[in-house]
């Protein structure tokens, strides 16, 4: 990529121009940057910044006796670093919605996992990560932005995933075709559970932040996104025509009552089973409301499960959320 084409972001910019008291500047600079409010038709949205300290190395193979260093230097500059008991291994912190990973391909990675169904989530963390007095000690280009191990994250480095219920073009076989689409735009469509047999809701991620910036991503990943939906809609009008969509959900269901036990994968998968059931009408006395509130109490264990080298242990499922799952199906 020629440097021309980079996106030049300038994250030092606004706090020299409130420090040398330019505050028009400021907050001009900030408008420029500001994600507009605007719904979008996901489930859920997660957005990853991705830092590397400027005093030491990228990641790689060859600088694991860095590491120690490295994470020393992150605990005394992040007081959110602080709290994590462990840091000899890469590590997750979730609190709120908020998480920390920890030499996990980048230095530093500060994420955020959100529910609601517009974009204000999405700016208040990237406000939170703005201010966050550690900024100026990342490596940054003046013109390509901040500097990571990987090209296509450079700029804003950034990394977006948004969640989409698609049973229907699932079942029709059409992912294939909505997946290549997407790549087409700059994105990319994968199974929310990648070890999943039967994967009924996607993620759509972003490529690159090298030549982009947030706004605009966001902005397209949200038009993108009505018009996958849209797809579903008309994939869902031909499912109604046999009853296969149907069969699938209440083969799902009928085998929870046959389980003895159940692995935390399993558990997962079943979750994402039922709440599509729930969305699409096919189990209509159940109540939705409970059941979204239980995937999105497992949305941290089910995305972080899946991210290359994580620590995050989803063994431990507790009893009493396997008990609370099957009763709300079968009050």
């Amino acid at each position: 990529m020629k440097i021309g084409e980079a996106i030049s972001y300038n994250p030092k910019q606004i706090s020299d121009a409130i420090k040398n008291e330019k505050y028009e500047l400021a907050n001009s600079l900030s408008k420029d940057l500001k994600i507009p409010k605007q719904e979008h038709p996901y489930l859920f949205t997660r957005i990853e910044f991705l830092r590397n300290l400027d005093s030491y190395k990228f990641l790689n193979s060859e600088n694991d006796k860095l590491k120690p260093a490295i994470l020393s230097e992150l605990n005394s500059r992040n007081p959110e670093v602080r709290e994590i008991k462990d840091l000899s291994n890469n590590t997750v912190l979730t609190s709120e919605g908020t998480y920390i990973k920890v030499l996990n391909e980048h230095h530093i990675n500060f994420g955020y996992i959100g529910t609601s169904n517009n974009t204000q989530e999405l700016e208040d963390a990237r406000l939170k990560n703005q201010h966050r007095d550690i900024q100026n000690n990342f490596t940054y280009h003046e013109k390509l932005g901040f500097l990571g191990p990987d090209p296509s994250h450079l700029g804003e480095a950034f990394k977006l995933q948004f969640g989409i219920a698609l049973p229907h073009l699932y079942m029709d076989n059409q992912i294939q075709r909505i997946s290549q689409a997407c790549s087409d735009l700059g994105f990319t469509l994968k199974p929310m559970q990648i070890k999943k047999n039967s994967p009924l809701i996607y993620t759509l991620e972003n490529k690159s932040s090298s030549n982009t910036t947030l706004k605009e991503t966001i902005t397209a990943a949200i038009q993108l996104g009505y018009a996958v939906k849209k797809a579903e809609t008309h994939a869902q009008l031909k499912a109604l025509e046999s009853d296969h969509s149907y069969k699938l959900f209440a083969s799902s269901y009928w085998s929870l009552g046959s389980l003895p036990s159940l692995t935390s994968e399993e558990y997962f998968s079943y979750i994402e089973d039922m709440i599509c059931a729930c969305l699409f009408n096919y189990l209509d006395k159940h109540k939705l409301q409970e059941l979204t509130q239980l995937f999105q109490s497992q949305l941290h264990s089910i995305l972080l499960l899946n991210d290359e080298q994580s620590d995050c242990d989803t063994s431990k499922v507790m009893n009493k959320d396997f008990e609370y799952f099957l009763n709300t199906l079968r009050s």
